[in-house]
C-alpha cells in the first residue's frame, strides 16, 4: 500500500476518466515505468476534480523483489512534482484500500477578508466578513449522526444510498482563517463542498441553524447551500 500526498488542482479527480488527465492515470503511468507491467491502483476513495489530499492510500498486485519500503521512493521519479508518494508498505492479499476504511477526514479551507488576497486565495476560498461561528457549529448538531444526506450532494452517475454517519465537524478561526473539519464513513459526490456552503449560509445570518435539520429531513437538493469550489477541499487523513 502506498500514501501519496497531491495538489489536485490539475487533474480531473483520482478516477481514470477518457480525456481526463487524472491522479489515478499518473499514478498507474508511474507504476508501469517502474515495474514494467501494467498495474491496476486500487484507490482509498474517489476525489472530485480539483481536491487534493495530505493523505492518500491506494493498494496494487506485484510480484517484485523490490523492497517494500523502498516502493515510494522508486515511485517518486516517475510521479508528477505535484503527485508523490510519503509511504509505501506491505498489506496483506486480502486487504482493500477502499473496503477496509474506517473513516476519512476532510478539511475545507477558507480565509476572512474584505480584499482577495492572491497568494492565499491558490489553496483558500475567501469569505468577506467574520460569519457567525456560534451559529455554524449550532447547525452541525444537526448533522453529525447517521442520516440520509440527500439534500446535500449533486447528481451523480452512480446510484448509491445517500446514507452516511458523520463523526464529527469541527469549525475553526484563528487569524483570519476559517477551517471546517468533517470525519465519517464516507461522504457523497459534493457533499462536503454542499454541507460548507450550507454552514456559510448559517454562519451568514441567511437562515437559522434549526433550519439546517429541516434541509436534512426534506431530503431537497434546492433547499441546501451552493457547491462551494473545489480549490479548497483536501483529504486530510484516511482511518484503516
Amino acid at each position: 500500500m502506498v500514501e501519496l500526498e497531491f495538489n489536485g488542482k490539475n487533474y480531473g479527480g483520482w478516477q481514470i476518466q477518457p480525456n481526463v488527465k487524472t491522479i489515478e492515470g499518473e499514478t498507474e503511468t508511474a507504476l508501469y515505468k517502474l515495474f514494467g507491467e501494467k498495474i491496476t491502483a486500487y484507490g482509498c476513495s474517489r476525489t472530485d476534480s480539483g481536491v487534493s489530499a495530505e493523505s492518500y492510500y491506494f493498494h496494487f498486485d506485484c510480484d517484485t523483489k523490490l523492497p517494500y519500503e523502498r516502493v515510494c521512493f522508486k515511485l517518486n521519479r516517475f510521479l508528477p512534482k505535484d503527485i508523490q508518494a510519503q509511504s509505501s508498505k506491505e498489506v496483506p492479499l486480502t486487504f482493500s484500500a477502499k473496503d477496509n476504511v474506517k473513516s476519512k477526514t476532510y478539511d475545507y479551507l477558507c480565509y476572512v477578508s474584505p480584499h482577495i488576497k492572491p497568494l492565499l486565495n491558490r489553496d483558500r476560498e475567501r469569505i468577506e466578513k467574520v460569519p457567525d461561528i456560534e451559529a455554524m457549529k449550532k447547525a452541525c448538531e444537526y448533522l453529525t449522526g447517521r442520516h440520509d444526506f440527500s439534500a446535500f450532494r449533486n447528481s451523480s452517475p452512480e446510484n448509491v444510498s445517500a446514507t452516511r454517519m458523520i463523526n464529527f465537524i469541527n469549525i475553526t478561526f484563528e487569524n483570519g482563517f476559517l477551517t471546517f473539519s468533517y470525519n465519517g464513513d464516507g461522504f457523497l459526490y459534493n457533499m462536503i463542498r454542499i454541507l460548507t456552503g450550507t454552514l456559510l449560509d448559517v454562519g451568514a445570518g441567511k437562515y437559522p441553524p434549526e433550519n439546517v435539520k429541516e434541509i436534512l429531513d426534506g431530503k431537497n437538493r434546492e433547499k441546501a447551500g451552493m457547491t462551494m469550489p473545489p480549490k479548497s477541499l483536501i483529504l486530510k487523513k484516511v482511518n484503516y
